[in-house]
């Protein structure tokens, strides 16, 4: 997601062009900053992954997840995650209900 930034942003062709992404390090470009390698090892095919552009609804899904901590995944896993961590709350929307203006 971040490291997509560029691209969205129509700013390079390939996101691993933007000389400032961690993903151009990675490609070996050098930087003025060191990079860990992180607590997992990236996938095979991690910059062509990066170089495909979400979808406007994914990328929605992808920016809740970080906001608010919910889970993200497909919806069955996503509730059941959600219960089995309590995390319930993340999956609904911020706020107050909307107030019922409806007659009985």
């Amino acid at each position: 997601y971040i490291e997509a930034n560029p691209l969205r942003a129509e700013l390079v062709k390939r996101a691993g062009d933007w000389p400032w992404s961690s993903l151009a390090v990675r490609k070996g470009m050098e930087a003025p900053f060191e990079l860990s390698d992180g607590p997992l090892k990236l996938p095979y095919g991690w910059e062509a992954m990066v170089d495909r552009i979400e979808r406007p609804q994914r990328l929605g899904e992808l920016k809740n997840s970080i906001k608010r901590g919910a889970p993200l995944g497909d919806l069955d896993w996503k509730i059941k995650t959600a219960s089995r961590m309590n995390l319930e709350s993340t999956l609904r929307p911020r706020g107050r209900p909307k107030k019922c203006t409806g007659y009985l």
